[in-house]
């Protein structure tokens, strides 16, 4: 699928409506996979899904927490194997994602 196709836009219409309501397996599946989309295709939908990680953060359960941290970790690059971020270092990560341009 090339950028042009409706699908990316389609997806990032239905994150920004859905976001708040989104279950939270649901959130990180899409925060994992986003990134894999055409440069600028799911970039504003992207933030839109790490500004909702930011607003429920106190709410995450440890696993929740744990997910998160990974997937943060592979955005900034990290290997795989690298110890768990710290809460602190999630948040901080999840807040600058929420707010990244393309």
């Amino acid at each position: 699928l090339g950028a042009a196709s409706k699908l990316y836009s389609c997806i990032s219409r239905e994150v920004f409506l859905r976001a708040q309501t989104l279950e939270i397996s649901a959130l990180f599946l899409l925060q994992r996979n986003l990134p894999a989309a055409p440069h600028g295709a799911c970039d504003a939908a992207l933030c839109c899904l790490f500004a909702e990680a930011v607003r429920r953060f106190t709410t995450l359960a440890p696993l929740d927490i744990q997910v998160l941290s990974k997937t943060c970790g592979l955005l900034l690059g990290l290997s795989a194997h690298t110890p768990a971020l710290q809460p602190a270092q999630i948040l901080s990560v999840c807040m600058s994602l929420s707010k990244e341009e393309a």
